[in-house]
């Protein structure tokens, strides 16, 4: 009889570990985010919930022959299916941000006009946008956009970093993905300015000084653009704020590994739910009986 009692409960056991393995694996269709109230109660992960964005590209153009501009701006749209309310905020500020890059484009046609510029020449604008990082809770954008006004030398070339917490809903400056605001400029001052002082070794020493040292000062100005991507940041600096126009923009990335903990936990959580292996944002819809 023990026997055939033993392997019975031993495969009782079994089932029972498997069975609570299953319930303890979250379902693979949400993510239910855990967290906590001002008061730090336990809020239940449906009240947290925040699902997966989706971004689709939206375009922007004009073609004005009579007064020589042309403009084509793509934006993201962000899509949540189950929270069109979040979206919409999220949506305000990217339509605002592209909206007013046309209205700048078409205020420096008027303030750089020349009567001395050939009618043959005409002025444009294009715009382009990559995801940096698309979580749950984070996203962050890049713009990059090229402009060119009749008559200039150049291309005036521009890359925006737009980082927004959707489930905060706020647009987040650069102090706010750390966890000192006054140690984050000095911190980013420092590291960028080692990092293209070796990549930069054969920099004058007058340029030097005119240029790398004033363009990676510890100010807001300067660290503006600072995208949150799966594995740390990348700080960009424009044309002209670290180097002369011929060596373009830089980019400067710092490795989660070198801040330590410098960044606030919520902007680690992100990165790692980007990193997640999301299936779906929403449930499938059931079959009919």
């Amino acid at each position: 009889m023990k026997s055939i009692v033993r392997p019975f409960a031993f495969f009782i056991l079994i089932i029972l570990l498997l069975l609570g393995a299953y319930l303890m694996v979250p379902d693979k269709k949400f993510i239910a985010l855990r967290g906590e109230n001002d008061a730090g109660v336990a809020i239940p992960p449906s009240e947290k919930f925040i699902e997966v964005p989706l971004a689709s590209d939206t375009e922007q153009k004009e073609s004005n022959s009579k007064e020589r501009y042309a403009y084509n701006v793509h934006f993201p749209k962000i899509a949540l299916m189950d929270h069109p309310e979040l979206a919409n905020e999220v949506n305000a500020v990217l339509f605002t941000f592209a909206d007013q890059v046309i209205r700048d484009f078409r205020t420096h046609i008027v303030e750089m006009y020349s009567p001395e510029v050939p009618s043959s020449f005409s002025s444009d604008l294009t715009m382009r946008w990559s995801p940096q990082l698309l979580s749950p809770t984070i996203i962050s954008i890049r713009f990059d956009r090229s402009e060119y006004i009749a008559g200039s030398a150049h291309p005036n070339s521009q890359s925006t970093i737009i980082n927004y917490d959707i489930e905060e809903r706020t647009k987040l400056a650069t102090s706010d993905l750390f966890a000192s605001s006054t140690e984050a400029f000095p911190f980013l001052s420092s590291f960028t300015r080692d990092e293209l002082t070796r990549r930069f070794v054969d920099v004058p020493t007058s340029e030097y000084a005119d240029m790398l040292l004033p363009g990676t000062a510890p100010t807001n100005e300067n660290f503006a653009n600072v995208a949150i991507v799966s594995d740390g940041l990348i700080v960009i600096f424009n044309p002209y704020q670290v180097a002369p126009y011929a060596r373009g923009s830089q980019e400067v990335h710092i490795p989660l590994s070198s801040l330590g903990d410098r960044l606030k936990p919520r902007m680690e959580e992100a990165m790692r739910l980007a990193n997640m292996n999301f299936i779906e944002a929403t449930p499938e819809p059931e079959e009919a009986q």
